[in-house]
C-alpha cells in the first residue's frame, strides 16, 4: 500500500518576497507585511498566507509580547535559502527588541527606508563592512540631494547620557577607519536613534542642540511599541 504524500502549498512569488524581507530583517510581523505586500488587503489576508506558510514550516511564530507574535524564517526554508539553523530560532531578550526597533523604523515610518544586508554593504560600499564593528545595522538615508550611510542605534532604555556616549563612541569608533573618516568629512554618515516615546525624541534633540560639536546629522524616531519589549527585557533582568 502506497503511502499518502503530505500536500504542501504552492510557493508564489509573494512568499519568497517575504522570505527575503525576513532575511534581511531577522523577523517581521503582520502589520509590516501588510505594509509592504499586502496594501489592498485587510489584515486577515496577511493572516491566512502566515498561518498557510507557518503550518508548512516555511516560517515559525513566536510571541513578541503578549498577546502580539512575530515570524522567523521557518526549518522548510532552509533547504533553498541556505540560512542556518539559527536564523529560524526564537530571538533572545535584547536582540528581539533590537531587531523589532529596526523592522518598524524601517518599514513603518512615514518613510519606507530598506536596511542594508551586510552582502549589499560591502557590494554597494567596498570597505565599509569592518572587523570589530557592527556591520547588519545600516541603510542609505537618502535626504534631497544627500545620500548618507546610516547607522541605527535603538535605545532600550538608558539616560540621555547614555545615549549620547554611545552615539559618541559610534562616531570615534568608525572615525578611526580612513573610508568613515572621508564619508564623516563630507557629511555622507548620519546616527538614527530609535527609542520608545515620543517625549524622549524631543528631549534627545534638545540634548544634541546644547552640544555643537557633531560632526554628523541625526535621524530620531519613536517606535512606541518597543515600551513592551523594552518594559519586559527590564523584567526578565530583575
Amino acid at each position: 500500500m502506497s503511502r499518502k504524500r503530505s500536500a504542501r502549498p504552492r510557493l508564489v512569488d509573494r512568499d519568497f518576497d517575504i522570505f527575503e524581507h525576513i532575511m534581511r530583517y531577522r523577523m517581521t510581523t503582520r502589520e509590516v507585511l501588510q505594509r509592504l505586500f499586502f496594501t489592498d488587503s485587510e489584515l486577515n489576508a496577511v493572516t491566512k498566507v502566515t498561518s498557510r506558510l507557518v503550518e508548512h514550516g516555511f516560517l515559525r511564530r513566536y510571541e513578541l509580547y503578549p498577546s502580539r507574535s512575530y515570524f522567523t524564517l521557518g526549518p522548510a526554508s532552509r533547504h533553498f535559502l541556505g540560512i542556518r539553523q539559527n536564523a529560524t530560532r526564537d530571538l533572545g531578550p535584547i536582540a528581539k527588541a533590537r531587531e523589532f526597533a529596526v523592522l518598524c523604523y524601517c518599514c513603518l515610518s512615514d518613510k519606507v527606508r530598506e536596511r542594508l544586508t551586510v552582502s549589499e554593504l560591502n557590494t554597494k560600499l567596498p570597505g565599509f563592512a569592518l572587523g570589530g564593528l557592527d556591520n547588519s545595522h545600516y541603510y542609505l538615508d537618502r535626504h534631497g540631494d544627500t545620500t548618507r550611510l546610516t547607522y541605527m542605534r535603538v535605545d532600550l532604555g538608558g539616560s540621555i547620557d547614555h545615549i549620547l556616549r554611545k552615539c559618541r563612541k559610534d562616531v570615534a569608533d568608525r572615525m578611526r577607519y580612513d573610508v568613515f573618516d572621508d564619508l564623516i568629512s563630507n557629511d555622507r554618515f548620519a546616527l538614527a536613534i530609535v527609542t520608545a516615546r515620543s517625549e524622549k525624541v524631543q528631549k534627545i534633540r534638545d540634548a544634541l542642540e546644547q552640544q555643537l560639536d557633531w560632526p554628523i546629522a541625526f535621524r530620531i524616531e519613536a517606535v512606541p511599541e518597543l515600551v513592551e519589549l523594552v518594559t519586559h527585557l527590564f523584567d526578565d533582568a530583575s
